[in-house]
């Protein structure tokens, strides 16, 4: 199946979700994943222009694929008190999740170069209804002082991410250019974390 018609593209992906939701496990989804990427890439690589349809087939695969890649890898155990590259401690559901976002967008340059800017665009706007929900979950923790979570963790995890969207917005410059994801992130939230810091509080006095 080396040409996959593009009607049957959105069936292999949907039975991709139903099996990795059963066999979450590192050697199947290698096998699985590279299989539908790379009949997807065999379709839409050589397209200037992407459907409504076939861009958000395309987006939830490289998303899954980013989400697979940093499974495989943190496999073996979660990172213990994982920082921002200031130093500053965040939740690991958070690390993890910026982490699957960067390596997203490598996976975009080495596969998907042809539609960079569509692809990393939807991934900023994906990762701004999470930032929402984190949103919600500051105000609510700070409602309730009694629950016992951190008020100031949920800052952090709130900062974290929004320089993750910033990053996809305005950093990504050095990616195109040859440097990895993470170092390019690393200096960008290090250079303008004030910056980002100034956007979130913004959020909060709204």
């Amino acid at each position: 199946m080396c040409h996959i018609e593009r009607r049957q593209i959105h069936r292999v992906f949907s039975q991709l979700w139903i099996e990795v939701k059963n066999r979450f496990k590192a050697s199947y989804l290698k096998r699985n994943i590279k299989f539908c990427s790379r009949n997807v890439v065999t379709i839409y690589s050589s397209k200037a222009k992407l459907t409504n349809k076939e861009t958000s087939i395309l987006s939830r695969l490289y998303e899954l694929e980013s989400i697979t890649s940093r499974y495989i890898i943190l496999a073996g155990g979660a990172k213990a008190d994982p920082k921002t590259p200031t130093g500053v401690i965040i939740g690991s559901k958070i690390y993890g999740y910026g982490s699957e976002v960067l390596s997203g967008v490598d996976i975009v340059k080495e596969k998907y170069s042809g539609h960079w800017v569509l692809l990393t665009r939807n991934r900023a706007f994906t990762t701004k209804f999470a930032f929402v929900k984190l949103l919600q979950d500051y105000f609510r923790i700070k409602a309730c002082p009694a629950c016992g979570q951190s008020l100031q963790r949920s800052y952090d995890n709130l900062v974290y991410l929004q320089g993750i969207i910033q990053f996809l917005f305005a950093g990504l410059g050095p990616v195109q250019n040859g440097e990895s994801s993470g170092q390019a992130f690393d200096r960008f939230y290090t250079l303008n974390k004030d910056l980002i810091q100034e956007r979130v509080e913004a959020y909060l006095k709204a």
